[in-house]
Order: C-alpha cells, then sequence, then structure tokens
C-alpha cells in the first residue's frame, strides 16, 4: 500500500515501519488517489535521459 508523509510529502510503499523513511516522523497516513497517481506518474519517467535543450560542459 501506498503511504504518504503529512510532514514532508514524501510518497512511499510502506514496510512495517509507523515512521517515515524520509524524514522519520510518525506523520504518516494512506496515500490518496491524487498522490497515487503522482507517484505511479513519477515512477514511469526516466530522469537519466538527455534532453535536447541540456546544457553540455
Amino acid at each position: 500500500m501506498l503511504y504518504a508523509c503529512d510532514n514532508c510529502h514524501y510518497l512511499f510503499l510502506r514496510t512495517s515501519e509507523d515512521t517515515c523513511p524520509d524524514c522519520g516522523k510518525a506523520m504518516i497516513r494512506p496515500a490518496t488517489s491524487e498522490e497515487q497517481e503522482e507517484y505511479k506518474n513519477r515512477e514511469n519517467e526516466n530522469l537519466w535521459t538527455e534532453d535536447s535543450n541540456s546544457c553540455r560542459v
């Protein structure tokens, strides 16, 4: 199940912990349908590809 942290807004798949794996706070809850969609979209993005407008050094 997908969860969200109300403190840092991190989206994550919950393991057995009751705290956020990013900030450590216990302010986690099940993700809303909008947050689940955002998570799916981020998962499908490839952040390691070069785009044609990138700056080369």
